[in-house]
């Protein structure tokens, strides 16, 4: 199942722009479906590798994707794709999606 969540694209990942708040309501309710669903967090050291590997882009490319960290921010910024709204790190939201389940 796929989300639900408006998207920039950076280096072909397209990555989720939402609050905390939104992209945990999202997890939730995809979770609840019960159909598969992939999440994953990404760097900009996770982008550079998957400009490179087609087949990383490829499972990021059908994954949730939560922007982590100020370089995929920067990123976003300087190639005119607006900001995030959050930083949606794996530390931050580890805990909290683990304590929705």
């Amino acid at each position: 199942m796929t989300h639900r969540l408006p998207t920039v694209n950076l280096l072909g990942v397209p990555i989720v722009r939402a609050t905390q708040g939104g992209a945990l309501a999202e997890i939730l309710r995809l979770a609840e479906s019960g159909e598969p669903a992939m999440l994953a967090f990404a760097n900009a050291h996770t982008l550079e590798l998957s400009a490179r590997d087609g087949e990383l882009r490829r499972a990021l490319q059908g994954a949730m994707v939560l922007n982590d960290g100020l370089g995929i921010s920067l990123a976003a910024r300087i190639n005119r794709r607006g900001a995030f709204p959050e930083n949606l790190n794996g530390t931050d939201l580890s805990p909290k999606i683990l304590k929705m389940a």
